[in-house]
């Protein structure tokens, strides 16, 4: 798996520099009023106050871990795969 070939749309990673010299780093999943949410690699979200931003970058890398499915079987990743495409909404 390559999760730096494509980047889905919506999953695109930013840092966060903060004005008291925090970092954060994630994917936006919600931006509304004085705030920002992000949720990390873990899919941890955390609350950003647009105020205490001091600068928003994009990354140019995906903050999916590279290598993260190499240690699963070919039946485990088939498995996963399945599993994912059967949560796909019905339209």
């Amino acid at each position: 798996m390559l999760p730096n070939a494509k980047i889905a749309q919506g999953f695109v990673g930013y840092l966060f520099k903060m004005k008291d010299g925090k970092r954060h780093e994630g994917f936006v999943s919600k931006e509304a009023g004085e705030e920002v949410e992000i949720r990390n690699a873990a899919g941890e979200a955390t609350m950003l106050p647009l105020n205490d931003i001091e600068k928003r970058t994009e990354l140019k890398t995906s903050i999916m871990p590279s290598g993260i499915a190499d240690t699963l079987t070919v039946e485990e990743l088939a498995s996963l795969i399945a599993y994912l495409e059967s949560m796909k909404v019905a339209k």
